[in-house]
């Protein structure tokens, strides 16, 4: 699978978004765990082998995990909220967590566009 992902003639970001969005698509209807458990291994050292930092890659990884855990049509962590505030009904969950997603989705964008801002920290950090 990493050879594939590796040898396609498309471009890195083509390769990048692709990754996400089945991280994303997955993320609706599989646990969490069991994506990171499935996904890290095959999904890492494709992103990595295309030049991108590793730590950069967990960040947007998680980060799209998060997004897709919180997004309908499952949305398995929408019914914990629903578990812990039993008298709001999951239309109201659903309407309540679409701010929450939106920000997300623009960090995860400015996380691709800006990968710097991720590792600023680290690299002031370090010195590297």
């Amino acid at each position: 699978m990493v050879d594939l992902l590796l040898s396609l003639p498309a471009a890195k970001i083509t390769v990048l978004v692709f990754s996400l969005a089945l991280i994303f698509f997955l993320g609706m209807f599989v646990d969490p765990v069991s994506i990171i458990m499935i996904m890290t291994p095959i999904l890492t050292p494709a992103v990595t082998g295309l030049g991108y930092d590793p730590l950069w890659w967990g960040v947007a990884f998680t980060s799209m995990l998060l997004v897709s855990y919180l997004t309908p049509p499952v949305g398995l962590g929408l019914y914990y909220f629903k578990g812990a505030i039993e008298e709001v009904s999951m239309d109201e969950i659903y309407r309540a967590v679409i701010p929450f997603i939106v920000l997300q989705v623009i960090a995860i964008i400015v996380i691709i566009l800006k990968p710097g801002i991720v590792l600023w920290f680290i690299n002031i950090l370090f010195r590297t």
